[in-house]
Parts: C-alpha cells; structure tokens; sequence
C-alpha cells in the first residue's frame, strides 16, 4: 500500500483548492464525522488521498488505506489497527487483529479513541471504498465515530453504495471531487517542463496521426496530444 501511495505522491501537483478545502473540513468542527467524495474513474480521487494522508501524517498523523491494495475489511481493517498502534504508541494485543467484521470494527474504534487521546484528533482516509469485497461493503464502518475522529471516504457514484452510507453513517457530508480546473493550470505548466521521467509517452495506434502523452502523476487526466509526422493515407 506504501508502494501505490508513493506512485500517486512522487509527482502529483496542483488541487490546492481542492485540498485546502478538505484539511478545512478535517480541521473544522471537533466531533467525529465523515466525508464522502464522489467522483468518476479518472478524476483524480487516488492521488488526492495520497497526498492528504502525507500531508496529515507530516503534521499530526494520518492512517491510510487503499482499497485496491487490499479490498475485503478483515485484510485491511487490522492495518488500520496496526497504524493506530503506532500514531498511539502503544499496543492493543492480538485480539484486537481477530474476529468477524463487527469485532475487528469495535477493535478499530479502541484504537481510534486511543489516537485522539495521545494526538488530539484521528485522521483516517480510506480511498476507492466502492471496491470493498463482500457482502455488507460497509459494515466495517462505525456508525458513529468518536469526538476527534474524522474520515475521508472516496468512491464512484454508485448510488447503492451511497444509499447504504447515508443509513449508516449518524455523520456524513457528501461532496463532489472537481475537474482539474484553471487555477492548477501553472502547476501543470511546470510539471510539464520536469523530466521526461514523469511522463508516460502511448504510442499512437497504426493509422492514428497524433501521439498522447500522460503524466505519471494520477491526479492528472487530461492528456496532451502533440502532432507527429505521418504517413497515413
């Protein structure tokens, strides 16, 4: 998971606004609660949460999970106790890795108040939540979350998914993940200008006369097309 938050890290630019405006709602009102951004494949939704969680793990700690590295709750959700763990400084016991769902969910819990207690608040960001296995996708969430925990949720909109979120969850505020917009347009001009290890060159298809070129950097989308020379008829 550490590999794939890197990979979206080590050249993302731009989405200021879209992250100021996060880390106002993390830093905003004290009591627990959740943050559902929703978007299409390809908006950016995985580097954005890779670069929130290192920004919050820089100042006051984060925990992070990607659902594609790990998609069923009783493989990841003990990943989350563990970072827990750690940012508290302290150990749970094995029982708190083991059980059903319900059991690892309350485990999680523990270890969450235990953050807020050594840190003053709890970040968690989980990302692409849509791709959860199993029968009950969302079981694993709290319904409510402990004073000083916050949760930042991504996924598509998958109006199922987003029904079964709002019956669940006592705290939920749903917002939009934007197109990259003007202002990240000097970020890209420059990042247009780094080496040519950040870009990743798609060889046009046999009859095809332009060639695209797309960064690296999953928070950009949009692809450049350059002319090339041609001999299609």
């Amino acid at each position: 998971m550490q590999q794939e938050q890197e990979l979206h890290t080590r050249s993302f630019v731009g989405r200021e606004d879209v992250l100021a405006r996060i880390s106002a709602w993390i830093d905003g009102a004290p009591g627990g609660g959740y943050l559902l951004l929703l978007g299409p494949p390809g908006q950016g939704k995985s580097a954005l949460m890779a670069e929130l969680a290192r920004r919050e793990s820089a100042t006051s700690g984060c925990m992070l999970h990607m659902i594609k590295s790990h998609r069923h709750p009783r493989r990841f959700v003990p990943a989350l106790v563990a970072q827990a763990a750690k940012l508290a400084g302290t150990s749970f016991g094995p029982a708190a890795y083991q059980g059903d769902v319900d059991a690892l969910r309350n485990a999680l819990v523990r270890a969450l108040g235990a953050v807020v207690e050594k840190r003053g608040r709890a970040v968690v960001v989980i990302d692409a939540i849509d791709e959860v296995e199993g029968d009950q996708r969302v079981a694993f969430l709290p319904a409510s979350l402990p004073a000083g925990v916050r949760v930042v949720l991504t996924a598509r909109p998958e109006i199922s998914l987003v029904e079964a979120l709002r019956a669940r969850l006592s705290a939920l505020e749903e917002r939009s993940v934007p197109a990259f917009g003007a202002g990240d347009l000097p970020a890209l001009q420059v990042a247009r200008a780094a080496p040519a290890r950040m870009w990743r060159v798609i060889t046009p298809r046999r009859g095809s006369c332009s060639t695209s070129i797309l960064p690296v950097c999953s928070g950009l989308r949009a692809p450049s097309t350059r002319a090339s020379s041609c001999t299609c008829p």
